[in-house]
């Protein structure tokens, strides 16, 4: 997946994050709050300055009461109770859940680089 697809997901994701957010009434400072996270850190995420959203999934999505996968576009929520993965990314803490992005990130662009290419160094 191409870093300008990655991009157009999360800004998708962003997008339903915050339609739901003011469909519930809820103002930006009121949303930091309740998640725990820094004033501003919206108007970071607006500006795509950051993505920390990102990390947060579960907990955006209690708060919203919809599932993650709602928020990430799916019409069929995925209950994390059945899913090991959703259960594991749910107990990282926010370090964790960067430094797995991170290393995702990296084997995705491994997966995008020309056929023979062995390494990177």
């Amino acid at each position: 997946m191409a870093n300008e697809q990655i991009k157009k997901i999360a800004a998708d994701i962003l997008n339903r994050i915050l339609k739901l957010k003011n469909e519930q009434g809820l103002s930006d400072a009121a949303f930091e709050r309740t998640l725990g996270i820094k004033p501003k850190t919206i108007a970071t995420w607006k500006l795509g300055i950051s993505k920390s959203f990102m990390y947060m999934l579960p907990e955006i999505s209690e708060i919203l009461n919809v599932s993650v996968a709602e928020l990430n576009g799916k019409s069929t929520p995925v209950d994390a109770t059945a899913s090991p993965i959703l259960q594991i990314w749910a107990e990282l803490d926010e370090v964790q859940r960067a430094s797995m992005l991170r290393y995702g990130e990296t084997l995705i662009a491994k997966d995008n680089r020309p056929k023979g290419v062995i390494s990177e160094q």
